[in-house]
C-alpha cells in the first residue's frame, strides 16, 4: 500500500509543480494564454474532423457495399454537415465547455471530499474554487485566460498540499 500511496503523491507532486509554473507563466503573459486557447481549439477542430471524415468513410463504404446506397449518401451528408459545424463554432463555445468542465468537477471534488477519509479540506477547497471560476466564467467570458491562469496557480498549489499531506498521513 505504501508504494502505491508513493507513487501517486509523486505523480501528484510533479503534476502540481508544473501546474504551479504554468500557472505563474500564463499570469506574466496573459496573450498567450488566447493565443494558446485559440491555436488549441483549431488543432482540436481539426483532429475532430478527421476523425469524422474516417469514421464517415468507413461507415459509408459498408453501406455501399450492401448496396444502402440512400443510407451510404444520408452518412457521407450528415458526416458533411458534421464537419461544417464544427468549424462554424467560435472560441465561444470553448468558455462554455470550460465553464461546464469546472462545475461538474467542482461538484465531483465536493462529493468526493466526503468519502475521503483524509484531506478533505483540499478537495473541498479546489471543488468550491472550481465553482466560483465556472460561474465568473459564465457570466463574464473575456476574463477566461486571466482565471485559466489563477486556477492552474491554484490547482497546483492545492494539489501539491494534498499530496505532501498524504505523504505525511502514510509517513512516507
Amino acid at each position: 500500500m505504501r508504494d502505491i500511496v508513493k507513487a501517486a503523491t509523486g505523480q501528484m507532486i510533479a503534476a502540481a509543480v508544473l501546474g504551479i509554473v504554468l500557472g505563474a507563466l500564463m499570469l506574466l503573459y496573459p496573450g498567450g494564454t488566447v493565443v494558446l486557447m485559440q491555436s488549441a481549439f483549431v488543432v482540436f477542430k481539426a483532429l475532430l474532423s478527421l476523425f469524422i471524415i474516417c469514421w464517415v468513410s468507413s461507415e459509408a463504404a459498408g453501406y455501399f457495399r450492401v448496396r444502402a446506397t440512400m443510407t451510404g449518401i444520408g452518412t457521407v451528408l450528415l458526416g458533411a454537415l458534421a464537419v461544417i459545424l464544427i468549424w462554424s463554432l467560435g472560441l465561444g463555445i470553448v468558455y462554455l465547455v470550460v465553464a461546464a468542465f469546472l462545475l461538474i468537477s467542482g461538484t465531483g471534488e465536493i462529493v468526493d471530499s466526503f468519502r475521503a477519509p483524509r484531506g478533505t479540506f483540499f478537495l473541498t477547497l479546489l471543488g468550491l474554487i472550481d465553482i466560483i471560476i465556472g460561474i465568473l466564467v459564465i457570466t463574464n467570458p473575456v476574463i477566461l485566460p486571466l482565471l485559466i491562469a489563477w486556477y492552474v496557480l491554484f490547482w497546483g498549489i492545492s494539489r501539491l498540499l494534498l499530496a505532501l499531506e498524504l505523504r505525511r498521513l502514510f509517513s512516507l
